[in-house]
């Protein structure tokens, strides 16, 4: 995570030193901005966590019907209901994987694919990845 434009506040996530959004327009024009399109890098502990690979104890009250987690959520009420911009996230030894991008919500039970990102590529971190995401769980952006 990087810091976003301080008038705007907090955090974004950020690919080879560019914000998320920035970087994925390479493939796609609906790559989320954060606050220009009223969503935020998710600051929940639940989604963070999840975003390790590990499912956090029980109650789990934030997950999607497709088993994404949120990457980025409403500005304004971070509701799931409102839309989120969200990622599949898998293990694979020393390597945390991202892929199958879609925006969803809490209502919508199942999102296979996202067509609108579909050229999107998977990416691949390394364990510095965790060392961020758990900075990230500590402090609030």
């Amino acid at each position: 995570m990087v810091p976003i434009d301080p008038t705007l506040g907090g955090y974004d996530w950020a690919i080879d030193g560019q914000p998320l959004g920035k970087w994925g327009r390479q493939w796609t024009r609906e790559m989320p901005q954060p606050r220009r399109d009223g969503v935020l890098p998710t600051h929940c502990e639940e989604d963070l966590t999840r975003l390790q690979g590990v499912e956090p104890p029980p109650p789990a009250l934030r997950k999607l019907g497709s088993g994404r987690i949120p990457l980025y959520t409403c500005s304004q009420c971070g509701d799931l209901g409102c839309g989120a911009f969200c990622v599949r996230v898998t293990l694979d030894g020393d390597s945390i994987m991202w892929s199958d991008f879609a925006w969803q919500n809490d209502r919508d039970a199942h999102i296979a694919q996202d067509e609108d990102f579909a050229d999107v590529p998977m990416l691949r971190f390394d364990r510095a990845y965790l060392r961020l995401i758990q900075q990230a769980i500590t402090k609030d952006p």
